[in-house]
């Protein structure tokens, strides 16, 4: 029984160790009114669906922390779905699916998606990625379907 004492003792001092380790600024993320990020390849992007403007939380993403991504649409289809994934550009990571989310707006000409985002972090410091979008969308009863790609870098 002393023993048993002891071990569950030793496991709260452990994980009350543990969670001291990081510093209160490294734990901090600085979030932002969603705008468009110095490292993206493109802000506004022009299909024959409508502008799509595609914005992050966060000034620079860095590798495994969560950042929330923004895919405003302005036009006349109504957006059915957003599919997206991420794609390593210079480094293997695999196909890391996206899953948006519709939100609120007040402004009826105006969708708002949403999907938080978790880069991976692998050897190099700096690391290119390819988010790629898939639209489905309807206008007068006709199903559209186009894609469109965004490249951003984030860092360790």
């Amino acid at each position: 029984m002393k023993r048993i004492v002891e071990k569950r003792i030793f496991m709260v001092l452990l994980l009350l160790a543990l969670t001291g380790c990081f510093s209160k600024d490294e734990m901090t993320v600085k979030t932002i009114e969603p705008k468009c990020i110095s490292s993206q390849s493109t802000c506004a992007v022009d299909t024959p669906q409508g502008r799509f403007f595609i914005s992050f939380d966060q000034e620079s993403p860095k590798a495994e922390t969560p950042v929330n991504l923004y895919v405003n649409y302005l036009g006349e289809h109504e957006i059915i779905k957003i599919s997206a994934h991420m794609e390593g550009v210079d480094m293997f990571m695999g196909k890391i699916p996206l899953f948006f989310v519709k939100q609120a707006t007040a402004q009826e000409e105006a969708s708002v998606f949403n999907a938080q985002v978790l880069f991976g972090s692998c050897s190099l410091a700096k690391m290119k990625w390819k988010i790629i979008f898939i639209i489905d969308s309807e206008n007068n009863d006709k199903l559209t379907q186009h894609s469109f790609f965004v490249d951003l870098t984030t860092f360790r």
